[in-house]
């Protein structure tokens, strides 16, 4: 399941202000580092003992202690047999739960920019245009950080 995310900056029509619309597409999965199940299991089986599995599920700690302790004694690994399906969900939900909340803040800043629109057109005077203009490249600077921050994540979840 390819879900596709539009990441959309907003364009301020009947202004001088250069905003231009700018719709980018991206598979999910350039940005959301799924873990599979199957890969974790590979993992698990070949270099279980090394704590890899756990690495490959952004847990360093753990796979620092499985590295220098043999998988816990064997006993951690075993153990992890059984539970690696529900350790997978879980990281899957808290990354779901992390962009969840970068697209309600985006969101959120794009509801700013739409609101800022509607005043623009009402108003229309010099000086409340070069506020606006102010606060609309705020605005879009601060969703650009928030999708660098949301790819900075998302790579750093993968490796």
């Amino acid at each position: 399941q390819h879900r596709t995310r539009h990441l959309t900056r907003y364009a301020i029509e009947r202004t001088e202000i250069a905003c231009p619309l700018l719709e980018i597409s991206m598979q999910e999965d350039e940005f959301y580092p799924e873990k599979n199940l199957v890969v974790a299991y590979l993992l698990w089986l070949f270099l279980g003992i090394f704590g890899a599995h756990k690495f490959y599920l952004n847990r360093p700690l753990l796979g620092i202690a499985y590295f220098f302790t043999a998988g816990l004694l064997l006993i951690g690994w075993i153990i992890d047999l059984f539970t690696l399906p529900r350790q997978i969900d879980a990281y899957n939900e808290r990354f779901d739960a992390l962009l969840d909340l970068h697209d309600q803040e985006i969101d959120a800043l794009e509801d700013e920019i739409d609101e800022l629109r509607e005043r623009l057109e009402n108003q229309g005077s010099a000086t409340d245009l070069a506020k606006v203009k102010a606060k609309v490249r705020e605005l879009e600077q601060q969703i650009a950080d928030a999708r660098s921050q949301e790819s900075d994540n998302s790579f750093s979840n993968s490796n």
